[in-house]
Parts: C-alpha cells; structure tokens; sequence
C-alpha cells in the first residue's frame, strides 16, 4: 500500500484480449503507467536513460 498524504492519484492503461474459436478470452495484456502512482505522493521515481514517455508495466494471463 503506497501513502498518498490525502492526495488523489490516477494511472492510465490499456488492456488486450486475444480471443479463442468460442469468442472466449486465451490471452490477456495489460499495461499501465507504473510510475504514476509513485509521483502522487511525492515519492522519488528514477527513469532510465533514454526514456522519454510513461514507464509501462505488463502483465500477460495466458
């Protein structure tokens, strides 16, 4: 759990689906701004060189 001090913090994503035949969900991606929430209440946040926009983490349910 991360302290916000009060203060309302929100990320951005997107999440992909792959579907099978049936039209049932095989294959899930969803990435977000993993360093948004960080920022809200202050807290240091070091991004590599070179990095020029959001820092965005995955998570892949196969």
């Amino acid at each position: 759990m991360l302290p916000t001090g009060g203060k309302p913090f929100s990320t951005s994503g997107q999440t992909f689906h792959g579907y099978d035949s049936d039209g049932r969900i095989r294959r899930e991606l969803t990435y977000w701004d993993a360093a948004a929430p960080l920022h809200a209440p202050g807290l240091p946040v070091s991004i590599h060189r070179g990095v020029t926009g959001p820092v965005l983490t995955g998570v892949m349910v196969a």
